[in-house]
């Protein structure tokens, strides 16, 4: 009996000293379990105060750019409701010179004033430029610019710049290519003709012979082969070729 009241008296001194440990656990488990929750509590706010300046700085930015764009919006709109003449002279500077053309020459009001011209109103109309015509034949050996007017099996008709005469190049004097026979028919002669020398093609001709018909009209005729039909070069300068067949232009002939 007495050992057994001893073993009690040892159990409850014990049991104190257990109980005060097992609370000591308790409140370090508390402690840290509040450290983790005010840590993450702590993350957290960090983490939404930075997601907050990163929208703002957005919202900046997209605001001063809105305000970039409303001002160069306003800056066009005023320079056309004013009118500005340097604006819209650099406007059109700029597209003159991007498709390879030169700008305009500059006129001045008070030029225009002088001018009798109303200001802001339609440009002067140009007139033409128109090139003398004679009725004189030209000298022979001379060579012209002309136009290809009609073809015929005979030749083709030709317009000379400057002259009111029309001259004949014989089918003979249109390219040395041209070789015709007895044997070709008038549509391959006048097929091989249009090749070299179709309705409205400008054409160099030399004048090779000036005559008068028994009616007393002027006869021209011309050559397109002695001549170089790039720059207008006479190929025979001493007239070995000839070529006088071709005396049948006159001066309404096409």
């Amino acid at each position: 009996g007495i050992s057994d009241s001893r073993e009690r008296r040892r159990s409850s001194s014990r049991d104190p000293e257990r109980s005060r440990e097992r609370r000591r656990d308790t409140d370090d488990r508390s402690g840290s379990r509040r450290d983790s929750s005010r840590e993450r509590l702590l993350r957290e706010r960090a983490l939404a105060k930075r997601n907050e300046n990163k929208s703002r700085s957005r919202r900046s930015r997209s605001r001063s750019r809105e305000r970039s764009r409303s001002r160069e919006r306003h800056g066009r709109g005023r320079s056309r409701e004013r009118g500005d003449p340097k604006r819209a002279r650099g406007d059109s500077l700029e597209r003159s010179t991007r498709r390879g053309q030169s700008p305009p020459p500059s006129t001045s009001a008070s030029m225009r004033r002088r001018r009798g011209e109303e200001i802001g109103g339609p440009p002067p109309m140009r007139v033409p430029v128109t090139v003398p015509v004679t009725d004189e034949p030209p000298p022979v050996g001379s060579i012209h610019r002309a136009t290809a007017k009609r073809v015929q099996p005979y030749g083709v008709f030709v317009e000379l710049e400057g002259h009111s005469r029309h001259g004949l190049v014989h089918n003979s004097q249109v390219d040395e290519m041209l070789q015709f026979t007895r044997e070709d028919n008038d549509d391959d002669k006048v097929r091989g003709m249009e090749w070299a020398a179709p309705p409205g093609k400008p054409v160099w001709v030399k004048v090779v012979e000036v005559r008068t018909d028994n009616e007393g009209r002027v006869r021209m005729g011309c050559s397109m082969k002695v001549v170089n039909q790039d720059d207008g070069t006479d190929l025979d300068p001493e007239n070995l070729q000839g070529g006088g067949r071709g005396g049948g232009g006159g001066e309404g002939d096409p």
